[in-house]
């Protein structure tokens, strides 16, 4: 069974083509491990089977790239060993994409620039948001959603503000009752339609509808019912 939902999306920014000079596999590697990591403390924990699935290319292919991405310095590989077994966790090496200019400044997208506070270019726009939303008490699914609602506030050109993201996640807990998947669903279901808040999903107001009707079915039985019975009686 795909591990790709139908909501799933990554962007390849133009600066790692342009500037880092990465093509193909590892191009749209690298740029699917960025949006997990461009925080410069998560990390990617996917599988290579999910990054396989995604650019339709084989597992060796994909076991290539990463090696390759790693040797280069472009990517940080960390091994954890949860209960005997090997997962490999990779992050974006802020540090390897500096060295590659030697400190310059060199523009990115929406102006950023890579110099001696690359780190802090890169992570600025969310600096800002990430106390918030690793308090936020919801598993990791739902906190990288909230990031992506984040990236889709700005491209529509309405920015969070630390208050707005704030009760928005208040609301959020309350719509979805605290159930991590359906908080993912409601995130995500805000992000397709670039709404510019959230809202219960469309299916529970569907269901609620149906009992709604179903309730009035029985209302009006239930006084058809007993009309009858006091005419009888």
């Amino acid at each position: 069974m795909a591990e790709i939902k139908d909501e799933n999306y990554y962007i390849v920014h133009g600066w790692i083509k342009n500037r880092l000079g990465l093509k193909g596999t590892k191009k749209d590697i690298y740029a699917i491990i960025f949006g997990f990591s461009q925080d410069g403390e998560s990390e990617f924990t996917g599988s290579v089977k999910y990054l396989a699935e995604w650019l339709d290319v084989s597992r060796p292919t994909v076991i290539k790239a990463l090696q390759e991405l790693t040797e280069s310095g472009l990517l940080i590989k960390r091994i954890e060993l949860i209960n005997g077994v090997q997962f490999n966790r990779y992050k974006v090496s802020l540090q390897g994409v500096k060295n590659l200019y030697g400190g310059s400044k060199e523009t990115l997208h929406n102006k950023d620039i890579i110099d001696n506070n690359l780190n802090n270019d890169i992570k600025k726009e969310r600096t800002t948001y990430d106390a918030i939303v690793q308090a936020s008490g919801f598993d990791e699914t739902v906190k990288q959603s909230l990031y992506e609602f984040i990236k889709m506030r700005k491209l529509i050109k309405k920015p969070m503000t630390d208050r707005a993201l704030t009760n928005l996640i208040s609301r959020l807990k309350g719509l979805s009752r605290g159930d991590n998947e359906k908080a993912d669903k409601i995130l995500n279901q805000s992000i397709d339609n670039a709404w510019q808040d959230v809202y219960e999903l469309k299916t529970d107001k569907q269901e609620a509808g149906k009992k709604d009707k179903s309730l009035e079915w029985l209302e009006r039985d239930y006084e058809w019912a007993k009309a009858v019975e006091d005419e009888t009686n």
